[in-house]
């Protein structure tokens, strides 16, 4: 089993080197660390905690300087995930780039938000928090108890105004009262989750599946046009995962903009100093120029390898 881990190592260190030859030892360098938990308030609470209370309770906590959030700089035995003030509801504990995407989306008061992979409700509530619950947000899941979960997970953190469906995401827009129905989008896909790999020397290769990233992208691309079909025109869809292969970020981009003419890619608001622009767009004549606009997320001490894309449809 051991050498099955190494072997498996290897070949993702491989993988790792070809997607980012020109910050692949940096990279490395931070994969070595497990990330700083980090956490936002959750404004939706009635008794929000605040980052000085929590100070006050003992806890190292540091403001990461993005989206109102913080970090916890302590020991693991000083950890604020069995705190009361997580139990309540008042702080919700969501890693930095899965709270890229809610952000991009913008959810104003009064839109029509489709959450296309809900579980297990982290976007859902932070897209509820954003827009202080007064959008009107659909959260699908394909899993009862996927489904049941997050409803009770948005329901301890006082989200309103989600209406729960069971559907498969991919075939949502078979529903014809679904097309041109929703001002915004969010498609934060099922993954080959390789940008949550952490703790090189201690990680358990073996459950690392590198033919994932294979496979997968076909899911992703159905998913995206069911997305994108129930897209107004005028409207926007965040396209996200947690993974590095080019196969599941760029070239899922690059299909959707061949597919669908009457979307583009919009510039991304987010920015930090572990970012880059979609990668592949600069190496592989044959993808469309304009994924430079799209963003990769590298991993750091807050931050978990993702990949964002924003499209918009054409009034």
């Amino acid at each position: 089993m051991e050498k099955i881990t190494q072997n498996k190592k290897q070949v993702f260190l491989e993988h790792l080197a070809n997607v980012y030859p020109d910050h692949f030892q940096k990279i490395v360098q931070e994969l070595q660390h497990i990330r700083h938990l980090t956490f936002r308030i959750n404004s939706l609470c009635q008794n929000s905690i605040s980052a000085k209370e929590l100070l006050e309770l003992g806890y190292d906590v540091k403001n990461t300087e993005y989206f109102k959030s913080f970090f916890l700089n302590s020991l693991p035995e000083k950890s604020i995930s069995h705190d009361d003030a997580v139990q309540a509801g008042q702080i919700y504990i969501q890693g930095l780039s899965s709270m890229i995407p809610a952000y991009e989306l913008d959810p104003k008061p009064g839109e029509n938000i489709m959450d296309l992979c809900a579980a297990p409700g982290s976007k859902t509530s932070l897209l509820a928090d954003i827009s202080h619950n007064k959008a009107n947000i659909t959260a699908a899941d394909n899993n009862f108890g996927r489904l049941n979960a997050t409803k009770a997970n948005l329901q301890a953190l006082n989200v309103q105004n989600v209406t729960f469906i069971k559907s498969d995401a991919s075939v949502l827009s078979r529903n014809p009262e679904y097309i041109n129905r929703f001002d915004k989008v969010l498609a934060d896909v099922p993954c080959s989750n390789e940008g949550l790999i952490r703790d090189l020397d201690n990680y358990d290769f073996t459950y690392w599946n590198p033919k994932l990233a294979k496979h997968l992208p076909n899911l992703q691309k159905r998913i995206l046009a069911s997305g994108i079909q129930m897209l107004k025109p005028g409207g926007t869809l965040v396209y996200s995962t947690c993974t590095y292969s080019p196969e599941e970020n760029e070239e899922v981009a690059d299909w959707a903009l061949r597919k669908f003419p009457d979307i583009a890619l919009a510039e991304l608001n987010f920015s930090a100093p572990n970012t880059t622009p979609g990668l592949t767009a600069w190496k592989n004549k044959e993808l469309n120029p304009t994924l430079s606009k799209t963003l990769r997320v590298l991993p750091n001490e807050l931050f978990d390898g993702f990949y964002v894309a924003k499209f918009v449809k054409r009034a």
